[in-house]
């Protein structure tokens, strides 16, 4: 089994668990809904899902004779670079 599937067994035990849990409403059913995004959200973290983000390339500041930072940037991002914050960003 993959990590991505993993991850979309995990997220459908929580919603299963927490999202439609049995309480008192009409049908039946209470909607936990703040708890099952904050468990997602926790969850989701633990395994080390991260956002891509857009921002600037690093600059580039030592550079030997001849060679172009803007030629390393452009290799920076052949080679796979992208910028990435946490999903939830403590402190």
């Amino acid at each position: 089994m993959t990590t991505r599937e993993e991850i979309r067994e995990e997220i459908e035990r929580i919603l299963d668990e927490l999202l439609f849990s049995p309480g008192e409403s009409d049908d039946g059913y209470t909607y936990n809904l703040t708890g099952c995004i904050t468990n997602l959200l926790n969850y989701l973290h633990s395994q080390g899902v991260v956002i891509k983000v857009d921002r600037e390339l690093p600059i580039i500041t030592d550079i030997g004779w001849g060679v172009s930072a803007k030629k390393e940037q452009v290799k920076m991002l052949e080679a796979g670079y992208v910028a990435v914050e946490p999903l939830i960003i403590e402190g």
